[in-house]
């Protein structure tokens, strides 16, 4: 009987830590706010604080439904935005249609463009 209490807890976990995409919450809402203020300082303190890994973040956290990238595209934080980029593998970047999403919403123009191209090429 504990094994089997143990095993089933045990499943649980598994599952839970290969969850898809997961909006912001839990703490890392946080994450979100940093965002919509620009503050690059604040966002790098709390993932050095919470030992969070942004290669992992960009893949599995959203903010408004949006991947992190495009919320900095959206509110303007090109501090942060730069900052994504170079943490993201050049590689996870060109994987994604960030670039493409970018230049279809009027975001050519922008500083976090410029450092996705540079970064990708």
């Amino acid at each position: 009987m504990p094994y089997r209490f143990i095993f089933i807890i045990f499943i649980f976990s598994i599952t839970s830590t290969f969850s898809t995409k997961v909006d912001a919450g839990k703490g890392l809402e946080n994450l979100c706010i940093y965002i919509v203020h620009n503050d690059k300082n604040r966002f790098r303190k709390m993932l050095k604080k919470e030992r969070l890994n942004v290669k992992h973040l960009y893949t599995d956290v959203t903010c408004n439904g949006k991947s992190l990238l495009q919320f900095a595209f959206e509110k303007e934080a090109n501090d942060v935005g730069q900052f994504l980029v170079k943490k993201i593998k050049a590689s996870q970047l060109r994987k994604t249609t960030i670039l493409d999403w970018a230049n279809d919403n009027g975001f050519a123009d922008s500083p976090i463009t410029a450092a996705i191209i540079k970064r990708i090429n």
